[in-house]
């Protein structure tokens, strides 16, 4: 698959969505587009500088702004990845056909550790979509989530709540690039 979209949601678009953006962007690179927006964004807003920080420190280029969900950002993508189920459960209301490309970034990464396989196509199956993230959504009911999957929103904490937060963002992208790779969908 050459030149996919993924796009990170969030709440407010200034610390998790654009973290993981960034992370993204500097682990897979191009051909490939990178976004991200928030459900309650308020456009424009700088990130936060402790998310800011945190990008650096893990490798990600932190700059932009925020930018509220649009039907044609969500059109635009391949892939869309939540930081909660919530944030999940509510952009798929608001745009039910993404249900088969929108995962909780703790949910995407445990489907593909556990199910490396999720992304090939099955060949037999004539109706199997050809964008191997949808292809994924097959095993999403074979793996409970659990509250930790969630990515706590640290908006207004210390710095080291931030620190926890941008660990656990790295671990699962480094988990799902990992795969993407083995799998040849990245190089």
């Amino acid at each position: 698959m050459s030149g996919f979209t993924i796009m990170t949601v969030c709440t407010g678009n200034i610390c998790r969505s654009p973290l993981a953006e960034q992370l993204l962007r500097a682990r897979i690179g191009t051909p490939h587009q990178f976004l991200s927006s928030g459900l309650h964004a308020v456009p424009g807003a700088a990130m936060d500088e402790n998310s800011a920080t945190q990008s650096l420190k893990y490798g990600g280029s932190p700059g932009g702004i925020s930018t509220q969900i649009e039907e044609d950002l969500v059109n635009q993508s391949d892939l869309i990845l939540t930081m909660t189920q919530q944030q999940r459960d509510t952009l798929v209301s608001l745009f039910p056909l993404a249900v088969r490309k929108t995962y909780t970034l703790g949910e995407f990464a445990k489907i593909l550790v556990t199910y490396p396989e999720a992304l090939q196509n099955d060949g037999d199956d004539p109706f199997s979509p050809t964008n191997p993230f949808m292809r994924a959504s097959r095993f999403r009911g074979f793996l409970p989530l659990e509250p930790h999957d969630d990515v706590a929103d640290p908006i207004g904490q210390n710095p080291q709540v931030h620190a926890q937060v941008a660990e656990q963002i790295s671990t699962y992208i480094n988990q799902i690039v990992d795969v993407l790779r083995q799998s040849k969908v990245v190089q």
